[in-house]
């Protein structure tokens, strides 16, 4: 036996079929566009990637090509102001020395036994030989020793004991010589002052 659904029944059942189709068809619709947009959207976003990595590579290839001549212009500044200075100095030193190389003469004098200023039994007696620039300079000088010897000995009777017994006082006394005696002769000719005999007592 067959069982037959009245017409009525069919006739519903086939609508609700129309009605399931017509609306799978409209979800598969909305489906396709969703799936078309999100299409449509990475489209665009890769779109705006690529234009941004099109931006930033320019940019990229400036940095790339200024970062040689920055470290040229920074290695050329150092040597400017480091190397090439040394440079210099070295030929400052080596003109100084080759100053330093003129050639000096000594001129020794007669030791000077004096008293000390102050009172008391203290005395100096002291053996001087000054260095002079020139290798003629001494020979010229012998002839103005007596000035010489009396500038000296004025010199270092007004010394007291504490004056010339430190180091200090025998450095600043040599300076006092050599001033003393620049005085006399003509020009700055004498550079040095060398004692080679100190007695303070």
């Amino acid at each position: 036996m067959i069982l037959s659904l009245p017409g009525w029944h069919a006739g519903c059942v086939q609508e609700k079929r129309g009605k399931l189709q017509k609306r799978g068809g409209e979800m598969a619709q909305k489906k396709k566009a969703e799936k078309g947009r999100k299409k449509e959207e990475k489209a665009k976003r890769k779109k705006k990637e690529v234009k941004a990595e099109r931006k930033g590579l320019p940019v990229k290839w400036i940095v790339i090509a200024l970062v040689p001549f920055i470290l040229g212009g920074g290695g050329f500044f150092a040597w400017q102001k480091f190397l090439k200075g040394k440079a210099e100095e070295k030929k400052v030193e080596v003109a100084k020395k080759e100053e330093k190389k003129v050639p000096m003469s000594y001129l020794s004098l007669e030791p000077f036994v004096v008293n000390l200023r102050g009172g008391g039994r203290r005395f100096l007696k002291v053996a001087v030989t000054l260095g002079l620039e020139g290798e003629k300079t001494a020979e010229q000088l012998k002839g103005r020793i007596p000035p010489i010897r009396n500038a000296i000995l004025l010199l270092l009777t007004n010394k007291t004991f504490e004056e010339v017994s430190s180091v200090g006082g025998k450095k600043k006394l040599q300076e006092e010589i050599i001033a003393c005696v620049n005085g006399i002769v003509e020009g700055e000719k004498v550079k040095e002052v060398y004692f080679t005999d100190f007695i303070a007592q």
